[in-house]
């Protein structure tokens, strides 16, 4: 279950520009006041806050490959209104695009839910598992989906391991992705 790039809507606006927070590199008039605000661009960035801030270290757009060579990417949004969206890639050399919808929502219940829907497939949710969370980790587990039963995240400085497995017997999957700029 890889993610990939689909531009500044899932960003949450990072890297994109808009009229609404350009500076004007004009010098001011002499004499001349202003009543605006200063622009979005000069403020610091606002921390992510709610359910998912502890989430935030997903933000952000990753790319690697597989031990079988297929090209994966996999982008996230910042946290935001009770959720973070996701898209994934997987590249198979000499094959079609393989496309995964992603989210993470807060749930009325507390819980944390990782919602899957690959390319023609129906959608899988995956409950956290905050036994199995850290600072820059998170689990999500199925044990009633056929394969996998649990999708783990883990950030270490600019690389995300991903790892994927199922029930006793069934295969394991896990690769490494770098974060890109």
């Amino acid at each position: 279950m890889i993610r990939p790039l689909a531009g500044c809507l899932l960003l949450g606006g990072l890297g994109c520009a808009s009229a609404s927070n350009q500076v004007d590199p004009s010098p001011p008039e002499p004499g001349a006041t202003s009543a605006a605000a200063p622009s979005a661009s000069a403020e610091a960035p606002i921390a992510p806050s709610g359910p998912l801030a502890s989430m935030a270290w997903l933000t952000g757009r990753w790319t690697g490959t597989s031990g079988e060579n297929v090209a994966l990417e996999e982008t996230w949004s910042a946290p935001g209104g009770g959720a973070m969206t996701g898209v994934g890639v997987m590249r198979p050399s000499g094959k079609a695009e393989r496309r995964e919808e992603l989210r993470i929502e807060a749930r009325d219940d507390g819980a944390i839910v990782y919602v899957a829907t690959p390319e023609g497939q129906a959608r899988t949710e995956f409950r956290s598992e905050p036994r199995l969370a850290g600072p820059t980790a998170a689990t999500f587990v199925n044990e009633d989906h056929d394969w996998p039963t649990r999708i783990r995240y883990e950030r270490v400085g600019d690389e995300l391991r991903v790892t994927l497995k199922g029930r006793p017997g069934q295969a394991a999957e896990s690769w490494t992705l770098r974060r890109q700029p």
